[in-house]
């Protein structure tokens, strides 16, 4: 615990505003209410025991587990970039006011717990949860928390609550992305002048193995002190980041495989005979419409934001190989359809060289019969490049993607071994 600062700045003696006795067994204990901080106050410090639930952009299914009888739930919501954290805390805060007139005969080291309800009749510290959109404490007949008050004139305040924070997200990398909420607890009204914070160890305490099926949580403690400047002065602040990384099983299974087994049945139309125009116009055509019912999918349970995302280029780079296989064999059938229109002709040609042939003419062994010339040639080339090239390029952009998203995604990673994470 700190000890007194130098940089207290004498206050003017506060206005008593009322007393309230309480009846505590034997003893009787009498609190004064102020409306300004002690002349000597000083916060020992902030003891924070966190277990997590959250809920971010996960492809859109709501998920519930027990973690030490403590809901975990995933949710996605309609804001893009800023997502909401929910977290159950533990929230331990003491401070020392003199002003308080302790019962004779408390020792220092003894407390006497009272009702909460004690802390509108007091002075308390002014924290806030930056970004925060709300808290809320459960209770069953009362509210969880307790309030020790001991002969040294320190109150000791312990309250379980549910924080609501908003944190800004970056999805460059999804769905392999790692998302740092940080979590500032600080002063609202009084500087450093009047308030200085500090964590009481532990500091900060985590629940062992908090499991989440779709991120890896791990929480880190920043510097002891830290603190928030503005215009009107510097404020007293203690903040702690929360490091979520997505994990990949889950879009893997999917979204990847589905999309890429889609890439490869598109490529068995490729060894259909060309000649077999509804077969293999259905294998064509059903698959793209499956592979735009998974984008369609896709986009819609994933976080929705205006710049490109890894998943992004997966997807639309498959679309685009099915695509692809379509119009090669539309180019097929026009190149086929080009040679008969081709052999037609020269039938025509060929029937009206042979009507004007003079009679007793011999005219030699009949020409070979051309049956479409280079279009037929072409159209089975093509074919043939096309059955060899385009899985060699889906094969070569496999390898290029995930040697792109693999690296770029670990390397946008923090080292969390450097900042000591809990």
């Amino acid at each position: 615990m700190p000890t007194t600062a130098t940089c207290w700045r004498p206050l003017s003696p506060p206005v008593r505003k009322r007393s309230l006795y309480l009846s505590l067994s034997d003893a009787r204990l009498a609190v004064r209410r102020f409306s300004k901080p002690p002349v000597q106050f000083r916060l020992i410090g902030v003891c924070v025991c966190v277990c997590v639930c959250v809920y971010l952009p996960a492809p859109g299914d709501v998920r519930c587990k027990t973690v030490r009888s403590t809901a975990e739930s995933i949710h996605a919501r309609s804001v893009p970039l800023l997502q909401l954290v929910v977290m159950e805390i533990n929230l331990r805060v003491k401070w020392q006011d003199v002003r308080l007139r302790i019962p004779p005969g408390l020792a220092d080291h003894e407390y006497v717990p009272l009702n909460p309800v004690i802390l509108k009749h007091i002075w308390v510290p002014d924290l806030y949860i930056d970004h925060s959109e709300g808290s809320y404490t459960p209770s069953v007949l009362t509210d969880i928390a307790s309030v020790w008050i001991y002969g040294d004139a320190t109150v000791d305040y312990s309250g379980n609550m549910f924080v609501r924070v908003s944190c800004r997200m970056n999805y460059t990398w999804f769905p392999r992305d790692h998302q740092i909420c940080n979590i500032r607890i600080e002063s609202y009204a009084y500087t450093l002048d009047h308030n200085v914070y500090s964590w009481v160890p532990p500091g900060l305490e985590v629940s062992d193995g908090i499991p989440s099926e779709q991120f890896l949580v791990r929480f880190e403690k920043t510097e002891p002190y830290t603190r928030v400047q503005d215009v009107y002065g510097t404020y007293p602040a203690l903040a702690f980041r929360l490091h979520l990384t997505r994990r990949l099983s889950y879009m893997l299974l999917q979204v990847y495989l589905p999309s890429g087994l889609l890439v490869v049945v598109s490529f068995v139309s490729l060894v259909v005979p060309p000649e077999a125009i509804p077969g293999r116009m259905t294998l064509c055509i059903t698959t793209i419409l499956t592979m735009c019912s998974l984008l369609g999918a896709a986009m819609q349970s994933t976080p929705q934001v205006s710049y490109t995302r890894a998943i992004d280029v997966w997807l639309l780079s498959c679309l685009t190989f099915v695509s692809v296989v379509l119009f090669e064999f539309g180019l097929i059938i026009k190149m086929m359809e080009m040679g008969k229109k081709e052999e037609a002709t020269k039938k025509q040609h060929k029937v009206k060289n042979v009507s004007q042939v003079r009679p007793f003419h011999n005219p030699g062994p009949p020409p070979p019969e051309d049956t479409g010339g280079g279009y037929f040639v072409r159209a089975q080339w093509v074919d043939r490049v096309a059955l060899v090239l385009l899985p060699i390029l889906f094969l070569v952009f496999n390898f290029a993607y995930w040697w792109w998203f693999l690296a770029g995604s670990q390397n946008a990673m923090p080292d969390l071994a450097k900042n000591s994470p809990l």
